[in-house]
């Protein structure tokens, strides 16, 4: 469902290519959600980059199979130019991993070199799925202000309606982005 909103929504002329998804907390299942929605986009033929944002807890390379410590997303915000996203097994699917971080990782999200090779992965790929940490976190809404959506993953029964209330403070300034809730482990169908 997810993948035709986002499909429908570029074919409409919105420049939907980078999306931010994250959650209130830990836990949501969100880095299960962006893995998904990556070989499901890359299944319909779509280029697709995903990208393990979150520098504190990151996890999405498991999901494809891949072993701690590959270099990622850390050392190009450490300014290493010769980091390139690594192909996964599944056509058309890329990933960047984490890598590992520095203390001034999060800071590094606002560098100029940042921006220039995300500019320079629009141009590669169709979709730029970002994993971002939780909302708890500055580096999400960092990710989500360069975004052109934000996607919010809530998990049934986990997810606490302070939690929720928080996030939609915290989004507030980017809330024309939030394209969406996706609730997982939904129970009450």
């Amino acid at each position: 469902m997810m993948r035709s909103t986002l499909q429908l929504s570029a074919a409409s002329g919105d420049a939907t290519r980078i999306i931010a998804i994250t959650s209130p907390s830990s836990g949501e299942g969100r880095s299960t959600v962006v893995a998904r929605l990556g070989l499901s986009l890359a299944a319909s033929g779509r280029g697709v980059l995903v990208v393990d944002a979150d520098l504190r807890m990151p996890g999405l390379h498991r999901h494809f199979g891949m072993p701690d410590g590959l270099p990622g997303l850390a050392e190009l915000l450490a300014g290493q130019a010769d980091i390139a996203p690594i192909p996964t097994s599944w056509p058309r699917l890329h990933l960047l991993p984490a890598g590992t971080p520095s203390d001034h990782s999060a800071e590094q999200l606002q560098s100029p070199f940042f921006h220039e090779r995300l500019s320079d992965f629009t141009e590669t790929f169709d979709y730029i799925l970002f994993d971002c940490p939780p909302l708890e976190f500055s580096e999400a809404l960092e990710i989500g202000a360069l975004a052109d959506d934000i996607l919010l993953v809530i998990r049934d029964r986990f997810t606490s309606k302070q939690a929720l209330r928080l996030s939609q403070t915290r989004l507030g300034r980017l809330r024309g982005k939030v394209l969406g809730l996706i609730i997982n482990d939904d129970r009450t169908t």
